[in-house]
C-alpha cells in the first residue's frame, strides 16, 4: 500500500511541489492511476491541500500491460490545513474500497458539467448545425451517434440518431435552455452577425442583468442561449439578484441586436453596453421562449 505521508515526505525533502518534479522524480516507475495520485498530492502540497487516499494492488487476469496487473485507487478525500506547517500533516491512510466510494459522502460534488446529450430523428441536419452553430468539430461520428466538441473536453454534445421520434409538446416539463457563454461582448455580436448571414436568427435577445443573452433554437426545436457576463465576479452578478432592480424585474430588458452592432462601430464602451436599462416590472409571461 501506497502511504500518503510517504508522498508528502518526498514532497518536504524535495522542496519542489510540481506536477514537473512528479514527472522527473523516482514516481516515474509507479503504474499509472498510483503516479497519477502521486503527482496531484505533489502538485496540490503549495496549497496545503492533500489528497487522502490508498492504493491497493488487485490481479485482474484479463488486463495485458507491463506490469501485468491493476492499481485501484479507492477511498479518497480533500483534506485542507489551515495554518499548519509540514509537522501538521496527518498520515491518513484509509483502508481501500471499492473504486469511487467515498468516505465523506456529503463533501462530494461534481468539479464540471461535462456535455449534453441530444436524440434526434433528423440526425445529419442536426449534427450540421451544431458544427456550424458552435463551430465545433466532431471527435467520433457514425451512423449512431456524434460526439462534438468546441474546446479540451472530449465531448460537449453529444447527438444520438432514434428514429420516429415525436416533436417536442409545448406544455412538457423538462429542460428549458443549455447556456453557452463566450468571452466578450465583440464575440458575442460576432456570433450574431455569422448566424444571421446563414439565415439562423435568435428567437429571444436580452440583457438579463447578470448576462447578455441571445436565445436560439435548433431544428428540433431545443432552446440555446448564448451569453457573456455582464459583471466582472460572480460575487458582483449574485449581488444583483438580491437588489430592487431584480426583485421588479427578474427576467431582463429586450433589445435590438443591430443597434447593438450600430452602438459598437460608433464606439460604445463594453460597459456601458453591457449595463441594464430600467423597464419596469416584469414577469415569466415576458419570455419569449417555450
Amino acid at each position: 500500500m501506497v502511504s500518503v505521508s510517504m508522498l508528502a515526505a518526498h514532497a518536504r525533502e524535495t522542496g519542489r511541489a510540481t506536477g514537473e518534479h512528479a514527472t522527473k522524480s523516482g514516481f516515474r516507475h509507479l503504474p499509472g492511476p498510483v503516479f497519477r495520485l502521486a503527482r496531484e498530492i505533489l502538485t496540490n502540497w503549495s496549497n496545503r491541500c492533500i489528497l487522502s487516499a490508498a492504493c491497493q494492488c488487485a490481479e485482474l487476469p484479463s488486463v495485458k500491460s507491463r506490469w501485468m496487473g491493476a492499481f485501484q485507487v479507492g477511498v479518497f478525500r480533500i483534506c485542507r490545513f489551515d495554518n499548519r506547517e509540514d509537522d501538521g500533516v496527518a498520515d491518513d491512510v484509509l483502508e481501500s474500497g471499492s473504486v469511487g466510494q467515498s468516505t465523506a459522502p456529503a463533501e462530494v460534488k461534481p468539479i464540471k458539467l461535462a456535455h449534453v446529450v441530444l436524440r434526434s430523428s433528423q440526425f445529419e441536419k442536426l449534427v450540421s448545425w451544431y458544427k456550424f452553430v458552435l463551430n465545433c468539430r466532431a471527435v467520433f461520428e457514425n451512423e449512431l451517434l456524434c460526439f462534438l466538441t468546441y474546446d479540451e473536453e472530449h465531448h460537449r454534445v453529444a447527438i444520438l440518431n432514434v428514429p420516429d421520434l415525436g416533436e417536442q409538446p409545448e406544455s412538457a416539463a423538462g429542460v428549458h435552455h443549455v447556456a453557452f457563454t463566450f468571452a466578450s461582448m465583440g464575440d458575442l455580436m460576432a456570433q450574431y452577425v455569422r448566424l444571421r448571414d446563414e439565415g439562423i436568427k435568435p428567437v429571444f435577445v436580452i440583457n438579463h442583468g447578470p448576462t447578455t443573452s441571445m436565445y436560439y433554437c435548433d431544428p428540433d426545436g431545443n432552446q440555446l442561449e448564448f451569453q457573456i457576463e455582464n459583471y466582472d465576479s460572480v460575487e458582483e452578478s449574485t449581488e444583483f439578484f438580491y437588489s430592487e432592480e431584480f426583485a421588479e424585474n427578474p427576467i431582463g430588458v429586450e433589445f435590438d441586436p443591430e443597434d447593438m452592432l450600430a452602438k459598437i462601430a460608433a464606439g460604445v464602451p463594453e460597459a456601458e453596453l453591457k449595463r441594464r436599462p430600467r423597464a419596469g416590472s416584469k414577469g415569466l409571461d415576458d419570455i419569449k421562449l417555450r
